[in-house]
């Protein structure tokens, strides 16, 4: 089976169609399109590196509803934007967010969670650490 090699694929607004490039009218290759099967196996393989982390399934119900949320908003987008470094900000977003908590905690004069919050901020950062390496072997650096 062919499958669409557009430059900039075009997602077919009818649903009858869907996962069929309204370009070229071939469908889109399973491996890199996005729908419950892909975004289901990705879960699945960050579940087992997670080892029974008691909190990643409601990570991961948040997760896939949100991508699912985004789906006919976004798109086909993920293909031609830089999503190493989009997801980069993110992590120094959620850094921020935690530091934002700390403060707030303490504002309110709340038993502050310090160490929790800091561990928070520090996942965010080795999250950036690893987009950092990732996008550094996609420009074949080693």
């Amino acid at each position: 089976m062919r499958y669409c090699d557009c430059d900039s694929p075009v997602e077919s607004m009818d649903r009858r169609t869907s996962g069929v490039c309204a370009s070229c009218s071939r469908s889109f290759a399973p491996e890199w399109y996005a729908d419950d099967r892909t975004v289901r196996e990705f879960y699945d393989r960050l579940a087992l590196a997670m080892g029974g982390e008691p909190s990643f399934p409601y990570f991961r119900q948040l997760a896939e509803a949100r991508e699912k949320t985004g789906r006919p908003l976004f798109g086909l987008r993920y293909l031609s934007r830089d999503n190493v470094a989009d997801a980069a900000e993110e992590a120094a977003d959620g850094a921020n967010y935690a530091l934002f908590e700390l403060l707030q905690s303490r504002r309110r004069g709340l038993d502050p969670a310090d160490d929790l919050i800091l561990d928070a901020a520090r996942h965010f950062a080795l999250a950036y650490a690893a987009l950092a390496a990732a996008q550094s072997k996609h420009r074949g650096m080693p």
